[in-house]
């Protein structure tokens, strides 16, 4: 990266899509964050980043759709420099922060597997990439904040609610909700995928079980079955029921 490029990093905020946030400007390997927004000249300016604590002066002022350089005071009180490979690996970090909140489909791991390749792609050295981006344990609970702040609210009642688009498919986009009967008072949805329909047909014998505990809160019952292959069991069918009478975990059964 050119000293004398203007790079823009996502805050912790932009991750997440708030509105009026601001990204973290990086010039010259240091980084400065957003003051104010001059609407008479078009632009913006943005302080050392340890200006409150440091009491750095140091700010740069960008006009507005170009981002060049109308003002630049490099007068920086704190020696805050910043190798490429440091400004590199936190680039990468919010970018899977992004990946993370916008990808729902990909574990964390495959987004965090992703980020790391994507580094040394850049040519980011291995040392540089190990000191500098986070270790998947520790940034994992980070991670799984995002991905849950994007989840859509889980309804208190399930009479009218529909699951639809990427929620009834697997995260590689095959078909996953094969039934749904939409009762208001006897719902039944039944959860298969084409892998798991293929095990069944190869299996020796299947084993079914009703649980009530792995039920989710809306349902009362969660009933499998499971594939019985080489001495193994797979699970394969899942079956969420309103109603736990044996009448009602019969019905299911033929589909």
């Amino acid at each position: 990266m050119s000293n004398d490029q203007i790079v823009f990093i996502k805050n912790n905020l932009s991750v997440r899509g708030v509105e009026n946030s601001h990204d973290i400007l990086v010039y010259q390997n240091h980084q400065y964050w957003f003051k104010e927004t001059n609407t008479k000249s078009n632009t913006c300016r943005y302080v050392c980043c340890h200006k409150v604590k440091s009491k750095c002066s140091a700010s740069i002022t960008i006009r507005n759709g170009d981002n060049s350089i109308k003002r630049y005071n490099e007068n920086h009180s704190f020696n805050s420099l910043i190798n490429d490979a440091r400004v590199a690996t936190n680039i990468a970090k919010q970018e899977l922060k992004i990946n993370v909140h916008r990808n729902k489909s990909k574990s964390l791991r495959e987004c965090y597997n992703e980020a790391q390749r994507n580094l040394i792609a850049q040519n980011v050295p291995e040392r540089a990439i190990a000191a500098y981006f986070p270790d998947f344990n520790k940034i994992s609970r980070t991670l799984n904040k995002i991905r849950s702040s994007n989840k859509p609210s889980i309804p208190e009642d399930f009479s009218s609610f529909e699951l639809s688009g990427e929620y009834t498919k697997t995260s590689t986009q095959n078909e996953f909700l094969r039934y749904d009967n939409r009762s208001k008072t006897n719902r039944i949805m039944i959860f298969v995928d084409d892998g798991a329909l293929k095990m069944l047909s190869e299996a020796t014998d299947w084993y079914m079980d009703g649980t009530f505990k792995s039920s989710p809160k809306q349902f009362v019952q969660m009933y499998t079955i499971h594939a019985y292959i080489g001495k193994t069991t797979f699970p394969c069918v899942y079956i969420l029921l309103k109603k736990n009478k044996r009448k009602h975990t019969v019905k299911q059964l033929v589909f």
